[in-house]
Formats: structure tokens, C-alpha cells, sequence
């Protein structure tokens, strides 16, 4: 299953130097890849990843259309020292086009990403919709924290570093 955007949309870029200790130009240990529609989303989590050592790379995509060309390094995705394979990806469920457990199925459905840890975010209160995502393969499911600190613990677990 393909989805193909109308139009792309405006993308935010967090650049390396802001998030990694080492500067722009090294890799950083690891890359997190946030999608989400809320564009305060990546601040809030940009201050709480620099509390981590080292820093994790955020890349920030803010719908489906563009998770998915970042995924498969198209577009203006294509340069992967750049825009590195993702090590953890934030899903946000509730989301224009296409809603995060559409894309859970999509990123499911591909070989490549069955094995690429996928948190999913949301506020709804709903115990359905993280059953939903369970059963559509997301790694783990959380209410969005309040206070991005109380996501730490998670990333850390996810990304190996606890």
C-alpha cells in the first residue's frame, strides 16, 4: 500500500547541530524520527533529548506523506547522511490524510521496517485506539506526557540506552 501526497507540505528541519553534542558534522548515536502534526511538538522534545548523553538526532516529519518519503529516502529525504535511517520512530495517532494507524499498517506492511521500533503518542484516552495500535504493530503506546521529561525513561528503553 502507497500513499502519494497531493502536494508536499512544508517541512521544519531540527537541524544536527542543535541536537548533537558533537556538531553537524558527526553522526550521532542515534536518530528519532518525530511525526506529528503539532509543530510545538519537536521543541518540547528537542529540550527534553538534551538531557540524554549523547544527544539523539531528531528528524521531524509533520504528516504520513512525509514520514513515508523520509522512510524510503525520497525526495528531499534521498541523502541519508543527512537524513539518517531512524532508530526509534514517535508516531502521533490523530493526524490529517492519513491517521497514524494508517501509516502503522503502511510501515508494517514493508519488510524493511517490521523491526523499526515504533512509539506511538497520543492523547486520547481511548483504550481502543492503543489496542488499534498494538495490533497494527506499534512497539509501544503511551498517553503524549505533560511534561516531556516523563518520556525519557521510554526513549532511553527503546533506544538501548537505559
Amino acid at each position: 500500500m502507497s500513499f502519494q501526497p497531493p502536494n508536499p507540505a512544508p517541512r521544519t528541519q531540527i537541524s544536527a547541530s542543535a541536537t548533537s553534542p558533537a556538531g553537524p558534522d558527526t553522526n550521532p548515536l542515534h536518530t528519532i524520527l518525530l511525526i506529528d502534526d503539532d509543530d510545538k511538538m519537536p521543541l518540547l522534545l528537542l529540550r527534553a533529548l538534551k538531557r540524554l548523553k549523547p544527544t539523539p538526532l531528531l528528524q521531524y516529519a509533520a504528516n504520513a506523506f512525509e514520514a513515508q518519503a523520509y522512510l524510503l529516502a525520497r525526495n528531499q529525504f534521498a541523502d541519508r547522511a543527512q537524513y539518517p535511517f531512524p532508530d526509534l520512530v514517535l508516531l502521533d495517532l490523530k493526524m490529517p490524510l492519513i491517521d497514524g494507524l494508517q501509516f502503522l499498517e503502511w510501515a508494517r506492511a514493508l519488510p524493511e521496517f517490521k523491526r523499526l521500533p515504533i512509539l506511538v503518542l497520543t492523547s486520547s484516552e481511548n483504550p481502543n485506539h492503543f489496542k488499534s495500535a498494538r495490533e497494527r504493530g506499534a512497539t509501544s503506546c503511551l498517553n503524549k506526557p505533560t511534561q516531556m521529561q516523563q518520556l525519557l525513561p521510554h526513549l532511553k528503553l527503546l533506544l538501548g540506552m537505559a
